[in-house]
C-alpha cells in the first residue's frame, strides 16, 4: 500500500484516534518523543516508500506530530469536520484492507515463473541509452553541419564543445545511461534502428533539428529475476479488480444476516 496515505489522510487519522477513540486506541503526538526503528520501518513500509530515507521519514513523522498537536490545541471540532474525519478514517482503513487483501493472494513462484515463460516478449524492460545531441534552429546549417561530421566523429566533438559553451543553447548535450523513454518519439524510433557509433540526419524535432550522436545502447536485461517483481504486479492488476468484488459481495451476505 505503499504512497497511499496522503499525509492529509494520515494528518486526519492522527487526529481521528486522538479525540474519538473509544479508549483501545490511542496515539502519541508528542513531536519531541523519540522514533523507534519499528515507527520508522512503519511509516516507510505503508506511507513514503523504500526509496525514502530515515531521516525523511523522522522529520515526517515530526512533521504529523506537531500539525496533530497543532490542531487539537487551536481548533475545535465541529459536524462537519467529525464526519470529514470518519469519512477518511474510513477510507483508509479501506485501503488497508485492500492492502491485505493483495498480501493474501499473492502469486505462487510456481504461478510467476509459469506467466513469465509464457509471456516473456511482451514485456519491455527499458532500454539505456547514452547520447551527445547537436541542436541547430535552421535545416540549412544542420544538414552543413551533418556532412561535415557524419564521417569524422572527432570533428562532431568539436561542435558538442562549441554546443557545450554556448549560454543561449536550449538543450542538453550529453545523456548517460538514461532511460529511452527521455527521448521523443521520432529520436527513440531512430535509437531503436541505429547502433553504437551512428550520427543521425536531423531529426525535426518541434522547432528544431537535432544531430544525434549514440554512444550506447544497453540491451534490456528479460531474465526471470529483473521481470519478477514486474509480473508480480501485472498479475496482481490483472486480478484485483475480481478479488475485491468477491470480496465485497461475501462480505455483504455476511452483514445480511
Amino acid at each position: 500500500m505503499k504512497k497511499v496515505l496522503s499525509l492529509y489522510f494520515l494528518l486526519s487519522l492522527l487526529i481521528f484516534v486522538h479525540l474519538y477513540a473509544d479508549g483501545k486506541l490511542s496515539i502519541d503526538v508528542n513531536p519531541k518523543a523519540s522514533f523507534s526503528q519499528k515507527s520508522i520501518n512503519l511509516y516507510k513500509d505503508l506511507i513514503f516508500g523504500s526509496d525514502a530515507s530515515e531521516k525523511y521519514v523522522e522529520n515526517q513523522i515530526k512533521l504529523s506530530k506537531l500539525f496533530a498537536k497543532a490542531y487539537i490545541k487551536k481548533y475545535s471540532i465541529n459536524k462537519r469536520d467529525r464526519d470529514i474525519l470518519k469519512l477518511q478514517l474510513l477510507r483508509v482503513l479501506s485501503l488497508m484492507y485492500v492492502s491485505k487483501l493483495k498480501q493474501l493472494h499473492k502469486p505462487s513462484e510456481e504461478v510467476l515463473k509459469s506467466y513469465y515463460l509464457d509471456h516473456i516478449d511482451s514485456f519491455n524492460p527499458i532500454t539505456k541509452v547514452s547520447m551527445q545531441i547537436l541542436t541547430e534552429k535552421s535545416l540549412k546549417k544542420a544538414d552543413e553541419i551533418y556532412l561535415k561530421i557524419k564521417n569524422d566523429h572527432k570533428l562532431f566533438l568539436d561542435f558538442i564543445k562549441k554546443e557545450d559553451n554556448d549560454p543561449v543553447n536550449r538543450y542538453k548535450t550529453h545523456f548517460k545511461n538514461v532511460s529511452l523513454m527521455t527521448f521523443v518519439p521520432i529520436v527513440r524510433k531512430w535509437i531503436r534502428e541505429h547502433k553504437k557509433g551512428d550520427i543521425s540526419k536531423p531529426i525535426k524535432v518541434g522547432s528544431y533539428f537535432l544531430i544525434c550522436k549514440l554512444l550506447d545502447k544497453q540491451k534490456p536485461n528479460k531474465s526471470y529475476k529483473t521481470l519478477k517483481n514486474n509480473i508480480k504486479k501485472r498479475l496482481l492488476s490483472m486480478h484485483m479488480m475480481h478479488i475485491v468484488r468477491d470480496e465485497y459481495k461475501r462480505l455483504s451476505k455476511e452483514s445480511e444476516k
